[in-house]
């Protein structure tokens, strides 16, 4: 994998109010210094998945940015993505690294230290750790964890010297985002905190304050 800065804010677009939604807050996040985006397209046809990944592609390059494909790792390659993350119920790790490449980026979710653990060991580049509070921008999302899971999780990789980083997840927003790095979170992903902000530009530079 190439060298770079993963300990960041992950900036998970989402379709709204539609699906030019997807661009709208990409755009607005990199104007604002975010380095890393994420394409989360559950419904969307194939055809529109490709042209939107292909228009954050080109978005990403301009800024020097990382784009990350959630869930699709074809998708990934065909847009020459740098890295796609896959979830528990998604292609594994390590079969997504076979279609994608060994010099891309594979981040995997964890729902527990254990899984965490799992996906590190499997070949993630990160782990997108949680929902550590509740959220509202994934219906099909566990439980909340809590902060004390993120806690376990950052004591369990020091303890077995795992430098791979974790990114905490889930109801992350601007008035908790702070209590997550100081639970040992190595990066922050969000949805909503920015997506539905009224000031994205605002609300990415406070998050990415944390970090």
């Amino acid at each position: 994998m190439a060298s770079v800065n993963l300990r960041t804010l992950h900036v998970i677009t989402e379709p709204y109010p539609d699906a030019e939604g997807h661009l709208l807050i990409a755009r607005d996040a990199l104007e604002a210094g975010a380095r890393l985006i994420q394409f989360r397209s559950k419904n969307e046809s194939p055809a529109e998945r490709l042209s939107l990944a292909r228009k954050l592609r080109a978005m990403t390059r301009e800024c020097k940015a990382i784009l990350m494909v959630n869930d699709f790792p074809e998708l990934a390659k065909k847009v020459d993505a740098n890295g796609v993350h896959v979830g528990k119920n998604d292609v594994p790790v390590e079969v997504a690294r076979k279609i994608f490449g060994k010099e891309k980026i594979v981040g995997s979710s964890a729902n527990t230290v254990e899984e965490a653990l799992d996906a590190v060991k499997n070949g993630a580049d990160y782990v997108g750790f949680g929902p550590v509070f509740q959220t509202f921008s994934k219906p099909d999302a566990a439980s909340p964890r809590g902060i004390d899971a993120v806690r376990k999780v950052r004591r369990a990789f020091d303890s077995a010297r795992i430098s791979v980083p974790v990114i905490a997840v889930g109801g992350i927003n601007e008035k908790n985002a702070l209590q997550v790095m100081e639970a040992g979170a190595d990066g922050l992903a969000v949805v909503s905190a920015v997506s539905r902000s009224k000031n994205r530009k605002k609300t990415v530079k406070t998050l990415l304050s944390f970090i």
